[in-house]
């Protein structure tokens, strides 16, 4: 019988090989394909794709969101959004080590909504705090900067997760097959963090 670590494994490789056929044979219209985001990062011309600019080489002033890429916004907003997420997972430590899975559930979720749907105004938020928390504001503006290499990441994230519904509403049957797949593989992945928590490692 095949162990749930070797389950995950195969779910997450099946995914990924849906992912990638995908995501180089169909793109909704007007919806940015998240490989780009892959080509953009690496400096690589992809037909299809048009290279944004919002590497981590772009200089920013986190302090100015008017001065930032789509990129650096949506960086910005997923920490304050995840922040805000984490902050509110802490209280399932109220029931003990549940706060193990809801402080990084709700920090996923809350940088996911932040970066995918309010980037300008989470970038808002924290150039407030920046310009009005003094030294604090200075070391946020710091930690941003040298986040700065997650910026082509937290791009594809955001740019695969509108792909993703795009791509599951724009046909019945890409939701049919994808859907069950991806909520089976989200579903094993707590599975297995909830075995680590009670001690019973990648064999439980």
């Amino acid at each position: 019988m095949a162990s749930n670590a070797q389950i995950l494994f195969s779910l997450l490789f099946f995914n990924l090989v849906i992912f990638t056929l995908l995501t180089f044979t169909y793109t909704p219209l007007g919806v940015k394909n998240p490989i780009c985001d892959i080509f953009d990062a690496l400096a690589t011309q992809q037909p299809g794709c048009t290279p944004s600019g919002s590497g981590s080489g772009v200089s920013a002033n986190f302090a100015d969101p008017s001065s930032l890429t789509s990129g650096q916004q949506q960086l910005s907003a997923c920490g304050i959004g995840g922040i805000i997420g984490g902050t509110i997972g802490l209280f399932g430590f109220l029931g003990g080590p549940l706060g193990l899975i809801t402080t990084p559930s709700l920090a996923i979720a809350g940088c996911s909504l932040a970066a995918g749907f309010f980037p300008q105004q989470g970038a808002n938020l924290v150039a407030g705090a920046i310009n009005s928390l003094g030294p604090l504001g200075a070391f946020i503006q710091l930690v941003l900067l040298a986040m700065q290499w997650a910026v082509p990441f937290v791009s594809f994230f955001v740019d695969f997760m509108k792909y993703d519904i795009a791509v599951m509403t724009a046909d019945a049957v890409f939701a049919v097959v994808l859907g069950p797949l991806q909520a089976i593989t989200i579903t094993w992945i707590f599975k297995e963090f909830a075995y680590y928590i009670r001690g019973l490692g990648a064999t439980g």
